[in-house]
């Protein structure tokens, strides 16, 4: 028998689009024990509905392959569809736990390429895999710097937007200088993250490379950000492709950025105050 746990995560972080990715204090736990029969138990009320691929599933036989049947049970806290990493989670952790069942071993290097070929980008994975606040660029993983005093609230909708909806609300060319501004707003972010500058932050705001073409499918995502921003949230952002919106908040904005997001969701949603994620898959 064999446990692997990996955190979920907030991805983009608003400019950063595909590239930038913060590990959160919420976690797929997979337990793989060998078995005749590949079988796969969830527990708890996040689990894919019938008729969805089932990621943990997937990894587990992609690390180890289809002949060596493992039977899986899967304890997840993080929400489906929302753009908090559900699914990279699952593929970090059933490759960890499908790996240490089977080999004996969890080599971080085969964990991570075989969740980023699933996922099929990497930063998410990324995040899962090595925690804290990483940048993606092409293989290459970074970890970044991230000010101790920074934490994070999250507005959680009542309805899942699934990712691959999200990407094909997305343009296939972008103007240069839509490009060079999104440039401009990342470089800002990164070093708002390592010194909480409110002006850095303030430089990041806004997003046109992801989160403008999919304000129709989320039409309330820019009222939850003003809310947010409004309440003194250092930066306001979609989480991922949606629906969920994180907010950066220094111990004093905390309570009430958390008060006025969840008085604007009201009983369409949730609000998480999660703590980073410092250790990824373990």
């Amino acid at each position: 028998m064999a446990e692997a746990t990996a955190p979920g995560s907030s991805a983009n972080l608003g400019p950063g689009f595909d590239t930038l990715a913060l590990a959160l204090e919420m976690t797929c736990r997979v337990v793989a024990t060998p078995a005749e029969d590949w079988k796969v138990t969830h527990h708890g009320r996040h689990a894919p509905g019938s008729g969805e691929d089932d990621a943990v599933l997937m990894a587990a036989q992609a690390a180890v392959g289809s002949d060596h049947p493992l039977e899986l049970d899967v304890h997840n806290e993080i929400p489906l569809g929302r753009g908090l990493g559900s699914s990279a989670a699952a593929f970090v952790a059933g490759a960890a736990a499908g790996l240490r069942a089977v080999e004996n071993d969890m080599d971080l290097h085969r964990v991570l390429e075989v969740a980023a070929d699933l996922e099929g980008h990497l930063d998410n994975v990324a995040a899962s895999v090595f925690g804290g606040l990483v940048a993606a660029v092409g293989t290459v993983v970074q970890s970044l710097q991230l000010h101790p005093s920074l934490q994070f609230v999250v507005a959680v909708p009542a309805r899942r937007l699934p990712t691959k909806w999200a990407r094909r609300a997305l343009p296939e060319i972008v103007e240069h200088e839509v490009a060079a501004r999104s440039v401009a707003r990342v470089v800002a972010l990164v070093e708002a993250f390592r010194t909480a500058d409110a002006g850095l932050f303030s430089a990041a705001a806004g997003d046109e490379l992801h989160e403008a073409p999919r304000s129709s499918l989320f039409p309330e995502a820019d009222d939850l950000i003003s809310v947010a921003r409004s309440a003194g949230a250092l930066h306001a952002c979609w989480s991922g492709a949606g629906p969920s919106i994180l907010a950066v908040v220094g111990d004093e904005q905390a309570n009430p950025v958390a008060a006025a997001l969840s008085e604007a969701l009201g009983s369409e949603g949730t609000v998480l105050h999660p703590e980073v994620a410092l250790r990824g898959v373990r």
